[in-house]
This record gives C-alpha cells, sequence and structure tokens, in this order.
C-alpha cells in the first residue's frame, strides 16, 4: 500500500491517489551512400558539424599537392559539406588550411563548447620522413579556435613514438576523453582507453576493461549525448549473419562496468569495413563509412523505428484509496466511533481506514458514526459515491527485470482510451529494434536500463486526424548468473 495515496476525505469530498506498493527483429535502418563521397578516393569519419558534416579524405585538396603518407598512401584532410535547404549538399571544401599538411588529418572530434579540435594526425611530419625505412605512427593532436582559424597546435601529453594514439571522442560533459591505442598493456591489437578531466588537464589513460575491448582492434570512437559509445571492432561478428571486416558496435556505462557491446544489424553493417558511426542526438539518423563499394565511402543512415521523444512514463492504475472524516480531526475532543461501508461488500472502522477495490467500477461509501458519550447511532452521516476508472493511457504489460537471453511477452491488452479505434501497435525497445502488434516478444541481448515504449495509433476518421498516444516504462535487463 506504499507509495502515493488517494484520500477520501468525506467532509470535503477530496481525492488524492493511492498506489500499490514478435516483431522485433525488422531493420532498423534505411541507408543511402551520400553524393559528397568522391567514388575514386577514400571518404571517412563523418563528423556532424554546424549545418553539414566534417569528414576525412585523401581525395587532392589543391593546397598541397599529392600528399603521401610515409608508405606511399595518399594522406587525409578534413573537409566540409554543407547541407542544403533542400537537404542536399554542396562541393565539399578543406575544412581548414590550418590544419592540413603534408600527413594526415583524422579522425577527430571537438570540445562540447566546440573551441577545441581533437584530432588523430602523424606524429612526425616533413619531407624527410618519407625516406626513412619506419612506420609513422599517429598521436592526437589539439588546436583552438580563434574566429575562423585554429592556432596553437601542440600534441596530447600521452603520444608515444613507439605506439599509436588515436580516434578521440569526448563525453557531452566535456569530462572523459576516450581514444584507442595500442600501448602496452592492452588486450589486443588496439584497445578502448579514457582520461577523466581533472584539475585542469587528463588524467593518465586507463583501459576501458575486458568487457568492451577484446584481443581484437576496437577503433573508430564516437561518444553520443545519449552515453553511448560507438566504435567499431573486427572481433567475430556477435550476431548470425553476412558480416565482415570492421562492424559498428555500441556500449554504455552503467555504474561501474560497460554494458555488453551491441552490434548493429544490416544494413548499416555488411561483409565489408563499416566503421565511424556518428548519429544526430535524437539517434534518429546519422552518418558511418564503408568499404561496401571500390572505395570508403560515406553513408547516411536513418532510422525506420517509429520512436518519439515526448512520451510519458507509463502509470500504474491504483484501485487503493485512503478514507478519513475530517470532523475527527476538527472535533477530537468529541469521542466518536467511525464505521465505513465501502459499497463492495466490506467495512472498515476508524476516522481513518484504508481499502482496495477489485477493480473500476461506481461505489456508494456510506460513513456511520457512533457517539460514545450519548450512545446516538447516526446511520449513512456522509454518503459519496466514488468513480474508480482506468487511467486514460496506452497501456505495456510485461516484466520490470528480465535477463539477458530469457524471451520475454509484451502486451497491449490493458491499453485503456475510450473511443479510440486503435489500428497500429508500434513497439520500440530502446536497442535498435521494434515491433508491431498487439503482442511482441523480445529477447534482450545485452544487460542495461531500456525504455520500452509503446505507440498506439488510429486511421483518420471523417476528415478528422488520427489520434496517437506514447507511454514507456523501464525495464532492467541483468547477466545470467
Amino acid at each position: 500500500m506504499g507509495g502515493m495515496k488517494k484520500h477520501i476525505i468525506p467532509s470535503l469530498l477530496l481525492l488524492v491517489a493511492l498506489t500499490p506498493a514478435g516483431g522485433q527483429n525488422k531493420p532498423a535502418y534505411e541507408v543511402d551512400r551520400l553524393p559528397v563521397s568522391s567514388g575514386i578516393f577514400s571518404d571517412i569519419a563523418p563528423v556532424i558539424h554546424a549545418d553539414g558534416i566534417l569528414f576525412c579524405s585523401n581525395r587532392k585538396n589543391g593546397i598541397v599537392k599529392d600528399n603521401r603518407t610515409w608508405d606511399e598512401n595518399r594522406s587525409y584532410d578534413i573537409y566540409y559539406a554543407e547541407k542544403t535547404s533542400d537537404g542536399n549538399f554542396r562541393n565539399p571544401r578543406v575544412f581548414s588550411k590550418d590544419l592540413a599538411s603534408i600527413i594526415s588529418e583524422g579522425p577527430f572530434c571537438f570540445s562540447p563548447d566546440g573551441k577545441t579540435i581533437y584530432f588523430t594526425r602523424n606524429l612526425e611530419e616533413g619531407k624527410a620522413i618519407r625516406r626513412r625505412n619506419r612506420k609513422n605512427l599517429n598521436g592526437i593532436f589539439l588546436a583552438d579556435r580563434q574566429g575562423d582559424r585554429w592556432v596553437n597546435i601542440r600534441p596530447f601529453e600521452y603520444n608515444n613514438e613507439a605506439y599509436t594514439v588515436g580516434h578521440p571522442t569526448i563525453s557531452n560533459d566535456g569530462r572523459y576523453l576516450f581514444f584507442s591505442s595500442d600501448m602496452p598493456g592492452g588486450m589486443g591489437k588496439s584497445d578502448i582507453y579514457y582520461c577523466e578531466w581533472i584539475e585542469g588537464r587528463w588524467s593518465q589513460p586507463v583501459n576501458a576493461g575486458a568487457t568492451i575491448n577484446t584481443p581484437h582492434a576496437e577503433i573508430y570512437l564516437n561518444m553520443h549525448p545519449s552515453g553511448r559509445l560507438y566504435f567499431s571492432s573486427d572481433r567475430p561478428p556477435s550476431r548470425p549473419g553476412p558480416y565482415g571486416g570492421l562492424n559498428i558496435y555500441y556500449s554504455s556505462l552503467l555504474p561501474g562496468e560497460w554494458t555488453t557491446p551491441v552490434m548493429l544489424g544490416e544494413p548499416v553493417n555488411s561483409t565489408s569495413d563499416d566503421f565511424a558511426f556518428t548519429a544526430y542526438p535524437d539517434g534518429m539518423a546519422g552518418y558511418f563509412s564503408s568499404s561496401r563499394r571500390r572505395n570508403d565511402d560515406l553513408y547516411a543512415f536513418k532510422s525506420i523505428i517509429i520512436r518519439r521523444d515526448d512520451c510519458s512514463p507509463q502509470e500504474e492504475n491504483s484501485f487503493c484509496y485512503e478514507f478519513y472524516e475530517v470532523n475527527a480531526v476538527i472535533y477530537d475532543t468529541i469521542p466518536f466511533e467511525y464505521e465505513w461501508d465501502f459499497g463492495d461488500g466490506h467495512t472498515a472502522k476508524g476516522a481513518r481506514a484504508e481499502h482496495c477495490f477489485d477493480g473500476p467500477g461506481t461505489y456508494i461509501i456510506n460513513l456511520n458514526s457512533v457517539n460514545l458519550v450519548t450512545k446516538e447511532i447516526q446511520k449513512n452521516e456522509v454518503t459519496y459515491e466514488l468513480v474508480v476508472e482506468l487511467i486514460e493511457q496506452p497501456f505495456i504489460t510485461g516484466p520490470d527485470t528480465v535477463r539477458v537471453g530469457e524471451a520475454v511477452e509484451f502486451t497491449s491488452l490493458e491499453t485503456h482510451l475510450p473511443g479510440w479505434n486503435i489500428e497500429h501497435y508500434v513497439w520500440n525497445f530502446d536497442d535498435d529494434t521494434a515491433g508491431e502488434g498487439e503482442r511482441v516478444m523480445k529477447i534482450f541481448q545485452s544487460p542495461g536500463v531500456f525504455q520500452v515504449q509503446l505507440i498506439v495509433s488510429t486511421e483518420p476518421d471523417r476528415g478528422e486526424q488520427a489520434r496517437e498516444g506514447c507511454v514507456t516504462k523501464s525495464v532492467v535487463v541483468v547477466r545470467n548468473r
């Protein structure tokens, strides 16, 4: 009987609440190749920026001709493509002459305030590096925005000539910097590390751990505002299907541990290398890189899962009330004995009483009283008609806690929307899966807290617009012991 109480005060007739203590496998996205991709050169690592996108490309830029790396591969520079009002992109141009050089720049990210860029770059520069018979490793470099210029280019303090550091991304609050590195002591070809901003500097790098890292390569990181860390890995695919090369995964940091990485399905991941995934804040659209054609190209994705940002948390129906006679408080010097008749065959004694009805209905509440001094009995001193109703809302029936790999059913059968002729039931499981229908079966693949969303809608009726309702329910997914 815990929670918010519904109080019935007959003298004031006041009420307040008493609350008691298949189809998710449809593709999540549509994918299209971006026309800004050159088709001849490689275009990778898109970043959403201002009114367009930034990306890395090894196309000729007209600033330094035919740039080559130490191993005679073309070097990358950062380009900007402005998005037009009709959703297309203008021709890409070099983002900043300050950052362009004869060595490779990117992937990269910005600080949350946009005043600092963190970018991957070869550690050594100058024409002499081409004559040296050793690999020019990568490090992270920083630059500060000064008007339209990027100035004060400097190395990240944890760069090292003995190993690679790169692919930076920063948490939305600016507190954590994540990057990929093959530094000694890691778990694989390259691992995910992070530093924390403490007293004006980045702390020593910390390996993100075995839940998220593997003996394989974890690279191309992107921290989404939702707290999901997207990355690519050449680990064996974690889902059946025609996958190969690099695949895109995501993980979230719960208190004390990362969730088991979830691999995105088709058509984002494919038999080719798929990497550098970035999404708009609502997660409904974004970009990534893929080699599914001859070269690395940029692709746009759009979620086809119906998702609403304004869904209210589901309210639990309560048929429990607390009743009390206000005069027993006001005139507490006169001894009375009270008896409540709840109109459903149950009674209770006392100036205050709690009672739970079996379900919705109209109940006649009667209060009898006995003056213990005069012995006078007052029948039906207060009579009140109480209408107990279901909350008008879509309603998700399903477990609050499930285990990873456990098949569970969610239904909408307790939805209460009088007058609605509901035609569509759409489910969004907050893990890039969806379902349709009054009943759906669901298997969660990783632990965490997921917001299950149910959207119901009607068809337009007699020229009126269709109606739509939406609720969310939190489901905790725990590991199998």
